[in-house]
């Protein structure tokens, strides 16, 4: 990194309304499922041209470094709990059975069944995981929120812009003219 993309990411690191860190429950994809950690922790940050990700997830511990420069896609995520609709098919199914068994003896319980059916259906359209996923080539870290996803937006915004000017800063060393008499093989071998 040459002193003026290290300028450049300096003002922007230093703007007061970005975001350099945040904090939530870890992630994992498993089979191309995003699967929350809930019993663990981690701190996303950014520390000049690198993305330094700490994780805790019971016992175990992760620390990965991600070179901002190689970051293909940063995502705000709200997707639906797909167990509460299964839970709520469940019961419904449950209550509906006991209800062809016998109306008489188990119409109260299925009439609970049948209820509770519908209250995870209307949970699964009105709770849902909030999640920041950050990929590139090698490494995808995901953290689950439960806060505003304001802070996020503005954490994957700032990531953007840093590899944006890291792109610019490189795209102007390429551009840079040669001194005369040397050969791209000569300034290779030096």
């Amino acid at each position: 990194m040459n002193s003026s993309e290290n300028t450049q990411i300096s003002a922007l690191m230093n703007n007061p309304k970005r975001f350099l860190e945040v904090k939530g429950a870890p992630g994992q994809l498993v089979r191309g499922t995003i699967v929350p950690n809930f019993g663990g922790k981690t701190t996303v940050r950014i520390e000049k041209d690198t993305l330094h990700e700490q994780a805790q997830i019971g016992s175990e511990r992760r620390e990965t470094f991600t070179r901002i420069r190689s970051i293909d896609r940063v995502g705000i995520y709200q997707s639906s709990i797909g167990v509460l609709l299964i839970v709520g098919l469940i019961l419904f199914l449950v209550g509906i059975v006991l209800l062809l068994v016998d109306p008489l003896k188990y119409k109260a319980f299925s009439w609970g069944f049948c209820l509770g059916s519908i209250i995870f259906a209307l949970l699964y359209f009105w709770v849902k995981y909030k999640y920041l996923v950050i990929s590139s080539p090698r490494n995808t870290i995901i953290v689950f929120f439960t806060k505003s996803p304001y802070e996020y937006r503005q954490f994957a915004i700032t990531i953007l812009d840093i590899a944006r000017e890291l792109e610019r800063g490189r795209r102007s060393e390429r551009r840079k003219p040669r001194p005369s008499g040397s050969s791209p093989q000569s300034e290779t071998t030096s």
